[in-house]
């Protein structure tokens, strides 16, 4: 029986080999029996005949684009998983007309996406970044903080460009501050 192969692009491993992100448990693949695992190279675009014996990609947000030339001409290729949220990297029209199926991990980066969010937001608010200034100089300059008040955030309102999954999670973890969406 062949080998079921799956591709790894080069973001999940550090050049020494070991994951680079600890969330992305891939040892349970590596005790198949007939599995196979991949690492492609770094590349901007991936090439054909990198994915000529592979049946699964796997790819993480923003690193790598699979264009229509990208697409092996062997058909074995089935599935292009991606580690986030859309498709942009991805020819949609070029993986359907050869049967290639996309799939997203869009609960991957809501969480940690919409947290960073809201730490910018708190930042701003509280003007973080000017007061961190002056208090690395000392002692000295400690008496410009009170004109770095903080903002109230409760009533305020916080506009979203577009409610999708991550939208609504920053919207969340607003709403115990009092804020309005």
């Amino acid at each position: 029986m062949d080998r079921f192969r799956v591709a790894f692009t080069s973001a999940f491993f550090r050049p020494d080999g070991t994951p680079a992100f600890k969330d992305y448990d891939i040892s349970p693949l590596k005790s198949v029996r007939n599995v196979e695992i991949k690492v492609l190279r770094p590349a901007s675009v991936i090439s054909a005949p990198e994915l000529a014996d592979v049946d699964v990609l796997v790819t993480s947000t923003g690193e790598t684009k699979i264009k229509s030339e990208s697409l092996p001409k062997s058909g074995r290729l089935a599935l292009i998983a991606r580690a986030g949220a859309g498709y942009d990297d991805v020819d949609i029209p070029a993986c359907t007309a050869n049967h290639v199926a996309v799939a997203i991990a869009s609960d991957a980066v809501r969480r940690p996406t919409a947290v960073a969010a809201l730490t910018l937001i708190l930042a701003v608010a509280t003007r973080l970044i000017p007061k961190h200034l002056i208090a690395l100089k000392g002692p000295k300059d400690w008496a410009k903080l009170p004109r770095f008040l903080s903002a109230d955030l409760t009533g305020k309102t916080l506009g979203l460009v577009g409610l999708g999954s991550i939208g609504r999670e920053v919207a969340s973890l607003v709403s115990p501050l009092g804020m309005r969406i």
